[in-house]
């Protein structure tokens, strides 16, 4: 008995040894300050969630803070350095280039299957999809952004509607109406300059056409079909038209919105971005005459819109995965839905959060996004490793060439076909 007491007492004392040894390990771990790469808005939605993690933890977060058009270049060459990220902000197409190149850890790397599922079943699931790709998830979502669907109700009700048109063919009748009474000078201005705005809007034509971006086995590019060509052909009909005005081709989709405010458009389609912006009556001269509702249909598809917005990823350069993965579940946690919609009233990704604080709820706007959300899809950045290269080498200046009549549709799509899969031979997807 007393030789299996001293096995006992000794076998006791090296695994409390070992315990104290791997909790000095973790303690020494603990970082005296973490980093987070945002936009300016990521203080708005995430700040006082940040403010509860560095007292719950004891932990410094320094903000930094990168306009939106310089962010991806800004983040790839800072971890690409070797600089230490532990958080950062990712838009809704850059998750499957960013994990490509190495830069964010897969969340499934960190957590065991089922904590995870838990996790994501707090959000809305276009919000968890718009995030995932290759069979992985690379960020929690903050917000998640429909466009959005505007009209002047009083130019409507004057040319004798008081709904919103239902089907874009509707709407281009309506526009070219309100053309010809001198209501309007055209129906839409349009972000449609080469870029991601572009993108968005191909997509969506593409989708209401029926069309898609590639085959179901991701080993050829179907962009180009008929219906592909079809979509292409509907955006240049509208521009020949006039109901897409042809300075669209000079403009970023948030640059937009003024004709619509100045009452020169009976209708606009944009991000929720330029929502406060048109509800301003100091900004806005129709801050009282306009509604808003989901966007167009085309046939038998009721409505169909690109989806962005983003959400939190871990920096592969981190210097403490264990607590930056904590930072990111503050970051986009219920703080953060909150912190969403006391700055927009809408687009906040946690539904439970949605009915608990309805005093902060865009009543307007917030039945508008989440009826939107059932019929959103995704352009290929949520599955292309190379999307960046598809977008402004490939697709994106031969959409514009056919928009400005130096191609047909069919002879664009099927020169940007050519090189991109010539591209996903070399390159896989």
């Amino acid at each position: 008995m007393k030789i299996i007491n001293k096995k006992t007492i000794l076998i006791a004392l090296l695994i409390t040894l070992f315990i104290l040894g791997t909790q000095s390990s973790i303690m020494a771990e603990k970082p005296d300050e973490l980093t987070i790469m945002g936009t300016d808005t990521s203080p708005i939605y995430s700040g006082a969630a940040v403010e509860a993690f560095e007292e719950e933890y004891g932990i410094d977060v320094e903000w930094q803070i990168v306009p939106y058009g310089d962010f991806f270049m800004q983040l790839t060459t800072s971890i690409g350095g070797g600089v230490p990220v532990d958080v950062y902000w990712t838009d809704t197409p850059w998750h499957a280039e960013l994990g490509d190149m190495g830069m964010m850890i897969p969340f499934e790397d960190h957590y065991e299957e089922e904590e995870l599922e838990e996790l994501l079943a707090r959000y809305f699931p276009a919000s968890v999809e718009k995030l995932q790709s290759h069979g992985q998830t690379w960020a929690f979502p903050v917000i998640t952004s429909p466009y959005y669907f505007w009209y002047n109700v009083e130019m409507l009700s004057d040319l004798g509607y008081e709904e919103a048109p239902e089907t874009w063919d509707e709407l281009r009748e309506i526009s070219l109406e309100a053309i010809e009474a001198g209501e309007a000078d055209y129906g839409l201005l349009l972000g449609w300059d080469v870029g991601e705005a572009l993108m968005t809007w191909f997509d969506k034509f593409l989708k209401l056409h029926e069309g898609d971006w590639i085959n179901e086995d991701h080993t050829e590019f179907v962009f180009n079909s008929d219906e592909g060509v079809q979509a292409l052909e509907y955006m240049i009909e509208m521009l020949e038209e006039g109901v897409v005005a042809e300075a669209s081709l000079e403009l970023g989709d948030w640059d937009s919105v003024y004709s619509f405010m100045a009452e020169e458009t009976p209708f606009e389609i944009n991000w929720g971005a330029v929502y406060p912006d048109i509800k301003d009556p100091e900004e806005s001269a129709v801050a009282d005459k306009y509604s808003t509702a989901i966007l167009p249909g085309h046939n038998d598809i009721e409505s169909y819109s690109s989806v962005g917005g983003g959400g939190w990823a871990v920096g592969t350069t981190t210097r403490s995965q264990e607590y930056a993965f904590k930072l990111m579940e503050y970051a986009s946690g219920e703080m953060a839905a909150v912190g969403v919609l006391e700055d927009k009233g809408t687009e906040a990704v946690m539904p439970d959060v949605i009915d608990e604080r309805d005093d902060l709820v865009d009543q307007e706007a917030n039945p508008i996004y989440e009826k939107q959300l059932e019929h959103v899809g995704f352009r290929p950045g949520n599955f292309m490793t190379w999307y960046s290269y598809f977008r402004d080498e490939i697709l994106a200046p031969r959409l514009h060439d056919a928009l400005h009549g130096n191609l047909s549709a069919e002879e664009a799509l099927d020169a940007a076909y050519e090189e991109a899969q010539q591209e996903l031979e070399d390159r896989g997807i």
